[in-house]
């Protein structure tokens, strides 16, 4: 108390805060925003600020008055999280299996770029395309009633041979592992699959 906000400010903040206060000033709705404070202790902290008006009788703005909230930790696991997504994409973007998502109806969001060795397709062609549009009509219909099955029983699929239809035409045999998404509040969000080609096994 009776210091100024500019005392625990990090250099590279202060012009951020001058900015959100003078629009706070001027009335207009900020929202939440990090700077970095200096503690006691010389340690840069990141911290997120929320601010609202301290107003008159009239209504005029006469004051900023704020939450200040140590996000330090948070930071801390969003950059793990970062890091290891980035571990995990690098690993299945470069593995030899096809790995791709679909969304409930079967709808390809993502595919790895092995698609392009056993099906002849660029991962952004198969984005968007349904994986029945790389199978026999009579296999697509025996594997949408398997799929209703394992959404019903909320089971993995197990491992087994199917084959889909590559870009030119050719039967491609996979050994394919399937396993059901769940958003975090447990909906059923879609499918994830590995696809193994099996063709020189096969041989």
């Amino acid at each position: 108390v009776g210091k100024t906000i500019w005392d625990f400010l990090a250099p590279e903040s202060v012009p951020v805060v001058r900015e959100k206060l003078k629009r706070r000033i001027r009335g207009e709705d900020v929202a939440p925003y990090e700077v970095i404070i200096v503690d006691g202790r010389g340690e840069r902290v990141p911290f997120e600020v929320v601010t609202s008006p301290i107003r008159d009788r009239e209504g005029n703005t006469i004051g900023v008055q704020g939450i200040s909230r140590d996000i330090a930790k948070r930071k801390c696991a969003e950059e793990a999280a970062r890091k290891s997504e980035a571990r995990f994409r690098d690993l299945v973007e470069n593995t030899y299996d096809w790995v791709w998502e679909a969304d409930r109806d079967f709808v390809l969001t993502y595919s790895n770029p092995r698609v392009r060795d056993y099906l002849g397709y660029a991962p952004e062609e198969v984005r968007g395309k349904s994986l029945y549009d790389f199978m026999t009509p009579g296999f697509a219909k025996r594997i949408a009633a398997r799929l209703k099955d394992m959404v019903r029983q909320h089971r993995k699929y197990d491992v087994a041979e199917k084959t889909l239809i590559s870009k030119g035409g050719e039967p491609v045999p996979f050994e394919m592992t399937l396993s059901l998404v769940y958003a975090e509040d447990g909906t059923f969000e879609g499918y994830r699959g590995i696809c193994r080609d099996i063709r020189d096994r096969k041989r």
